[in-house]
């Protein structure tokens, strides 16, 4: 038997508890996500409202993101961190009450998703800063790269099982209930972390110093202004993937497939854009992935054959993840520890608020258009971008200037 050696910061006991305790609520919260999306096309057959769905989740982070990177600097990391987890396991219990009292409605669907949406997004910078602090600054990328692999195996696992329990009476219930339950461990596991962010030492955290600081480096001007374009272009594909599924012309069970192959390809992806970076630089691999994101995601928004088109998402998701954890990597290593949760808070609000918008405006296109049209002119931008990138590189990006 060949024995297979660990990643190193699954070596570390406390990264790797973190770490899975983590992946299994990330898993919870695609179920919910899917069977939201699900039962928000069953009762309005409206891709509008589906990308309406997407704002309610991911909408509080253009408001709450830079507070929660304020926090981070400024609050103890693990208290933090509790209260958001707990607030997303108690708004998954109350949607789960209610899916068993045969009450769901889009606007139940839309109220639970933005108090889960608020609280994940005041916890996100948290979480973030807190890996730099269980890794040595030679595993980070490694470290950011397992992160985002785990998150990606989420959306595997996660999907798939809405996907085989949709196709049940009761299954909406059970994704609902599952992701409340989901938290627990992390809650637990929570307490372990370090005790005082490195930043709430220094005693002072504006939001401002934090937009000062990017805007004056040119490096990070690049990767959060990038960030943002990729995430306004390329998630459609996902936010809008109930309506997707339907107009490749399956149900629940296509849905969990296609969402599937996109996290599989970002596992496979996640595996191998560490080695490449060495290779070629973090710069050049965010903006080649963009490219090829968009080459494969207008391919699947006009493929035909459901096996085609989840090839094509397992492609597409391989870059998602390059770009994201490389990204994550790069402002990790660049960010000085004072300011590192706000300087997260500003990759995640160029990530997350991004993703909210678009997803609304390109549901609101798919009306006249059709929705292979829609996403598939949603990337054309994103190429653009990603042509200039590749020629007007930024090689600070590959720094690892911490101070």
């Amino acid at each position: 038997m060949v024995a297979v050696a660990l990643p190193a910061p699954l070596r570390l006991p406390l990264f790797r508890a973190w770490w899975a305790a983590l992946q299994l609520s990330n898993a919870g919260a695609w179920m919910q996500q899917v069977a939201a999306g699900f039962v928000m096309y069953q009762l309005t057959s409206s891709a509008f409202m589906v990308g309406v769905l997407g704002l309610a989740q991911r909408g509080p982070s253009l408001l709450l993101t830079l507070l929660g990177g304020r926090l981070a600097d400024r609050r103890d990391r693990r208290h933090l961190l509790s209260v958001t987890l707990a607030t997303q396991g108690l708004s998954a219990a109350a949607l789960t009450v209610v899916a068993l009292a045969g009450a769901l409605s889009p606007t139940t669907l839309i109220v639970a998703s933005l108090v889960g949406g608020a609280a994940q997004a005041l916890q996100y910078p948290a979480q973030l800063a807190t890996i730099s602090s269980l890794v040595p600054d030679a595993s980070v990328h490694a470290a950011v790269s397992l992160n985002s692999a785990g998150f990606n195996l989420a959306r595997v696992v996660g999907p798939a099982a809405a996907g085989v329990l949709l196709l049940h009476d009761h299954g909406v219930v059970v994704c609902f209930a599952a992701n409340a339950l989901s938290y627990l461990l992390p809650v637990v596991v929570v307490r372990r972390l370090p005790h005082v962010s490195a930043g709430a030492l220094a005693g002072t955290a504006t939001v401002r110093a934090g937009l000062v600081h990017a805007w004056r480096s040119p490096p990070l001007r690049r990767l959060i202004g990038g960030c943002a374009i990729f995430a306004a272009c390329a998630a459609p594909l996902t936010v809008l993937a109930p309506a997707y599924a339907a107009a490749v012309g399956g149900g629940p069970g296509t849905l969990g497939a296609l969402l599937a192959a996109f996290g599989l390809g970002a596992v496979a992806g996640a595996a191998v854009a560490v080695r490449i970076a060495r290779r070629i630089g973090r710069h050049r691999l965010i903006s080649g992935a963009m490219l090829l994101y968009a080459l494969f995601g207008g391919l699947a928004a006009v493929a035909g054959p459901v096996a085609l088109a989840a090839a094509l998402c397992a492609a597409a998701g391989a870059c998602w993840v390059a770009v994201f954890a490389s990204t994550n990597a790069s402002i990790q290593l660049l960010a000085p520890d004072a300011i590192r949760g706000r300087l997260l808070s500003l990759y995640l609000w160029a990530l997350v608020g991004p993703m909210a918008l678009s997803g609304l405006a390109v549901g609101a296109l798919a009306g006249p258009l059709g929705t292979r049209a829609a996403l598939a002119l949603a990337v054309v931008p994103l190429a653009l971008f990603a042509v200039y990138a590749l020629a007007r590189p930024v090689p600070g990006i590959d720094d690892e200037a911490r101070a």
